[in-house]
């Protein structure tokens, strides 16, 4: 295009490599960029070691809460692999019991559940009845989800996201962990990953977004 046409792009959540390629691919020269951190303030960034036991120990306590209080502040568990959302889909499902569906004695249907799961193998028909239901007032507390379940989700009152492993790389955290707080109130990301678990891709020169754009407060408080 002649030097006389202006060109402006514009993208959600981009890491400093994301950026550098959208010039690079528009052949911009010298654009100005405006942006703001992705991070919220709302947010309280965590990072915790899996135990020994791992998916028993994690997730025990949001089962102990479900049974307490079937409204209980909503909780979105990101999985990298469809196993480990099976996996942990089936404890909530053999620790909950009766309290799995919302009224005990109810169909196991959708509409009834306190968990349910999200990934590329779930049904389109069904994957927008589970949007519907834990964008509204349902029974719906717990989602576990692949990344299927990401950028463009607003569900409002979600107070607690827990990456179960390292996320593929920071832009997928970020987005991941934006689904908290959407309403402004206080909310939790949480990573548990693996005890020595240490992955460049959080560290490289090209998605410094994390270190760069919050000062993140690490908890162990899953020992």
């Amino acid at each position: 295009m002649p030097d006389t046409v202006h060109l402006m792009a514009l993208t959600a959540t981009a890491t400093l490599s994301t950026q550098k390629y959208i010039i690079n691919s528009l052949c911009m020269q010298r654009p100005h960029i405006v942006y703001v951190p992705p991070f919220k303030h709302n947010i309280i960034y965590c990072v915790g070691d899996k135990p020994s036991n791992g998916i028993a120990s994690s997730f025990k306590a949001i089962c102990e809460a479900l049974v307490k209080n079937k409204k209980m502040d909503r909780t979105l568990i990101f999985c990298r692999s469809y196993r480990d959302v099976i996996n942990i889909h089936q404890f909530f499902k053999i620790t909950l019991g009766d309290h799995w569906l919302e009224p005990p004695d109810s169909p196991d249907y959708v509409k009834f559940r306190v968990v349910d799961m999200f990934t590329h193998c779930t049904h389109s028909s069904v994957k927008k009845k589970i949007i519907e239901q834990f964008s509204s007032e349902s029974p719906l507390r717990v989602l576990i989800a692949t990344g299927a379940f990401g950028l463009g989700m607003n569900c409002p009152d979600i107070h607690q996201v827990i990456h179960w492993g390292l996320p593929q790389d920071a832009e997928t955290y970020v987005q991941g962990s934006g689904r908290a707080g959407r309403d402004g109130k206080q909310a939790i990301s949480l990573i548990i990953k693996q005890p020595r678990d240490l992955d460049r891709r959080f560290t490289s020169e090209h998605d410094r977004v994390l270190s760069q754009q919050v000062s993140l407060q690490t908890l162990y408080f899953i020992s």
